[in-house]
């Protein structure tokens, strides 16, 4: 990370499945001690317990792109369906598309 002061940075405002979430090898390694011990997995249930993490927010460059309620994840049958229906929209010529142009169209 650009700071090195920062264990955990976060995108706020992208749909939910589009943003990532930047951790230090040291906040994972603490995280994995300490999540072990309670008998809980993940590094998300560690980083929102403790405060004593040096965290950031930033917000999406393109204000286009903010949607709080939105989510681009694949965990239904129903969002299998919204995944084929943006690529068939968007992926017409054998080329990529961007998150503005699925947010955007």
């Amino acid at each position: 990370m650009a700071d090195a002061n920062l264990d955990v940075v976060t995108v706020a405002g992208l749909p939910l499945g589009c943003a990532a979430k930047s951790f230090t090898a040291a906040a994972m390694e603490r995280s994995f001690g300490t999540t072990r011990r309670r008998g809980r997995h993940g590094v998300q249930l560690f980083f929102h317990a403790h405060g004593d993490l040096q965290s950031c927010e930033i917000t999406a460059v393109d204000p286009r792109h903010r949607h709080d309620t939105a989510r681009l994840t694949l965990d239904y049958e129903e969002d299998l369906a919204v995944f084929r229906a943006i690529i068939d929209a968007l992926y017409t010529d054998g080329s990529g598309f961007s998150l503005s142009d699925v947010c955007l169209t």
